[in-house]
C-alpha cells in the first residue's frame, strides 16, 4: 500500500535537456520544455536536431534522442503494479526500467511494433528494438511476439515480418567475411555499414563518403 501510494504520488518529469525540446499539452500548443516541468498523459514530446531530453518516470528513466516525437499516453498505478504507455511516432528513445516489487508494465508502441519491458535497458526506435541489459519483448502489429535478450537486436520493418534475434545474428555471420574485405579509400568497410543497410542505405552512402 505504501508503495502503491508513492506510485500515485510520482509523475514524468523533465530532469535534463539539451537543445530545442518542446511540448504540447492537451487542448493546448507547443511551448518550450524546461527541467523540473511535469509532463501530463496525453502530452507530445518533440526534440530537435542535435538535441535530447531526460525524462524520469516512477521507477524508469527515458532518453529521448534527436528529432523524435513522443507521446505519454499512460502513467498510472494499480495494486502497485506501475503501468506506462508511451508512443513513439519518429526518432529513436533509451530506457533504463527498473524493477519494482510488485512488477511493473512498461510499454512503448509504435505503428508498427510494440516493446514490451519489465526491468531492462533499451534502445528503441519504433522498428528496432535493442536490448543492452536484462530482456525485453518486441510485438508486431498482430500481437506475434519475439524475445531478446541482453546484447541482442529484433526489429518489425513493416509491422508483420518480424526479425528475431537469431535471423539478425545469421545475417551478420553471413555478410561479415564479405564487407570486411571490401575497401574503401584504402580502409575496410565497418560491418555496422551492412547493418545500416537494413535500416536505410542513405546511411551506408553517408559512411563510405565520410
Amino acid at each position: 500500500m505504501i508503495f502503491a501510494s508513492m506510485a500515485w504520488g510520482q509523475t514524468a518529469v523533465f530532469t535534463e535537456i539539451s537543445g530545442k525540446v518542446e511540448i504540447k499539452a492537451p487542448g493546448g500548443g507547443w511551448v518550450a520544455a524546461r527541467n523540473g516541468m511535469s509532463i501530463a498523459k496525453g502530452t507530445i514530446i518533440a526534440t530537435g536536431f542535435r538535441s535530447q531530453a531526460t525524462i524520469k518516470l516512477p521507477a524508469a528513466t527515458i532518453y529521448v534522442k534527436n528529432m523524435t516525437r513522443l507521446t505519454l499516453e499512460e502513467l498510472v498505478a494499480s495494486q502497485g503494479e506501475i503501468k506506462t504507455g508511451l508512443y513513439i511516432r519518429t526518432g529513436s528513445m533509451e530506457a533504463q526500467v527498473d524493477k519494482t516489487p510488485s512488477g511493473q508494465d512498461f510499454r512503448v508502441r509504435s505503428p508498427v511494433s510494440t516493446a514490451a519491458v519489465r526491468g531492462t535497458r533499451i534502445i528503441y526506435d519504433g522498428s528496432r528494438l535493442k536490448v543492452l541489459e536484462g530482456r525485453a519483448t518486441l510485438f508486431n502489429i498482430i500481437g506475434q511476439p519475439t524475445n531478446v535478450m541482453a546484447n541482442n537486436l529484433a526489429e518489425s520493418r513493416d509491422g508483420v515480418d518480424l526479425i528475431t534475434p537469431r535471423r539478425f545474428r545469421l545475417l551478420n555471420t553471413r555478410i561479415n567475411p564479405f564487407i570486411s574485405r571490401i575497401k574503401i579509400g584504402g580502409k575496410s568497410v565497418p560491418s555496422s555499414t551492412f547493418n545500416s543497410f537494413f535500416k536505410d542505405p542513405a546511411i551506408v552512402v553517408f559512411e563510405l563518403l565520410w
